[in-house]
C-alpha cells in the first residue's frame, strides 16, 4: 500500500463543500456507471477493483490503487474515463465531458470520500428509483405518434394502426374479422364467463352491423 492511498484512507474530516460535491457529482455516477462490476454486490468484482466503499476505492485493484489523491494524471482510474489506456470504462461509452471534469477536480482535490454507509445506500436507492421513472407508469401522459402502415384497408382507427403496425413489423397478417355469433362469443365469456344464451345470439345476428 502505498503513502498516497494510506492518506486517502486516514483522511481529516471533510467540509461541508466536500462531502456535498461528492454526494452529488461523484457517488452517483460511481453507483449507476460502475458499481455493476465494481461493488461488493457485484457477482465478481472485474479486476478486484471495488468502488462502493472508501477502504475498497483505497485498496484499488489487483494491480494497485487506482487513484493517486491530487494527481489525476497519475491516477488508472481516471485514465481509463478518459479512454485513453488499456481499460475503458464504463465500457458502455465514454462519460461526458462535464463528468469528466468532475472526477479531475474530484482527484485533484485529494478525492475525499465521507464515511457514511447511509448515503451509500440512498445513492443506491435514488438511481434504483431514476432507472424506475423511465417506465411509462411514471411519465406525463401524452399523445403518442400513430405510426404508419402498409395496409390501408384493415385499421378502422388510430389504435388498430398501432396493433397493425406491430403486425406488420413482424410480417404477419390480420385474421379476418370473426363472425357475429364468434364476436359475442368471446366478448360475453371475457365480461361475465359465461357464454351467450341462444336468443342473446338470435337477438345479435339480426343487430349485428
Amino acid at each position: 500500500m502505498t503513502r498516497t492511498t494510506l492518506l486517502f484512507i486516514t483522511a481529516l474530516p471533510l467540509c461541508a463543500a466536500d462531502v456535498a460535491f461528492f454526494e452529488k457529482k461523484i457517488r452517483p455516477v460511481l453507483a449507476e456507471k460502475c458499481w455493476s462490476c465494481h461493488s461488493n454486490n457485484a457477482k465478481i468484482a472485474f479486476a478486484g477493483l471495488r468502488l462502493d466503499t472508501k477502504v475498497n476505492v483505497a485498496k484499488g485493484s489487483d494491480a494497485g490503487p487506482v487513484i493517486s489523491p491530487g494527481d489525476p494524471a497519475a491516477s488508472r482510474l481516471y485514465e481509463a474515463l478518459l479512454y485513453t489506456g488499456a481499460a475503458k470504462m464504463p465500457p458502455t461509452g465514454k462519460l461526458s465531458d462535464t463528468v469528466l471534469a468532475d472526477f479531475r477536480e474530484w482527484i485533484a482535490g485529494g478525492a475525499p470520500w465521507p464515511d457514511d454507509a447511509g448515503s451509500i445506500a440512498a445513492a443506491s436507492q435514488e438511481s434504483a428509483m431514476d432507472k424506475a421513472k423511465q417506465h411509462w407508469a411514471w411519465r406525463p401522459v401524452a399523445k403518442p405518434s400513430v405510426p404508419v402502415v402498409r395496409s390501408q384497408a384493415w385499421f378502422v382507427n388510430d389504435i388498430d394502426r398501432f396493433v397493425l403496425a406491430a403486425l406488420e413489423a413482424k410480417r404477419l397478417t390480420p385474421s379476418a374479422d370473426a363472425a357475429p355469433a364468434t364476436w359475442l362469443r368471446r366478448v360475453t365469456l371475457d365480461l361475465t364467463g359465461l357464454p351467450p344464451t341462444l336468443a342473446e345470439l338470435d337477438e345479435f345476428a339480426r343487430a349485428a352491423s
